[in-house]
């Protein structure tokens, strides 16, 4: 059972994402962070297996603490939410290190099958045919 930060400046949001991911049983939340800083710091002290984190964070934003982390933590697993359906963007989170990519829109139907599907990069069905050329 993959032990998952989960890392968004809603608490609505993270509250939700918990919700998703302790329903199907197959993940244990570790903990949460609000900012992309903390995302750093949680990730070096509690050694998830994977992290879920917002693009849009206060001080460092997903894809900078992304990189941070990738440092800390080369394996685990990182998936980044977003509203964006950017190819750029998507781009801009694989090259940082991300193991996947979900739209918050959809982060109820795909997000659980990001984190067990992040073995290669993820990206939510949804707008896979947008940026089926992200490599």
């Amino acid at each position: 059972m993959p032990r998952v930060l989960i890392v968004d400046d809603s608490e609505i949001f993270r509250r939700s994402v918990r919700a998703v991911l302790e329903s199907c049983h197959s993940c244990e939340i570790c903990g949460e962070a609000d900012n992309g800083q903390d995302a750093a710091r949680f990730a070096q002290e509690l050694r998830p297996d994977a992290i879920v984190i917002d693009i849009s964070l206060p001080g460092i934003n997903g894809i900078e603490a992304t990189r941070a982390i990738r440092s800390i933590l080369p394996d685990a697993k990182i998936v980044v939410m977003s509203l964006h359906h950017s190819r750029e963007v998507v781009k801009a989170v694989k090259a940082a290190g991300a193991n996947g990519y979900v739209l918050k829109s959809s982060a109820d139907r795909d997000l659980v099958d990001a984190i067990n599907a992040v073995a290669s990069f993820y990206v939510s069905p949804s707008i896979r045919g947008e940026v089926v050329k992200v490599a």
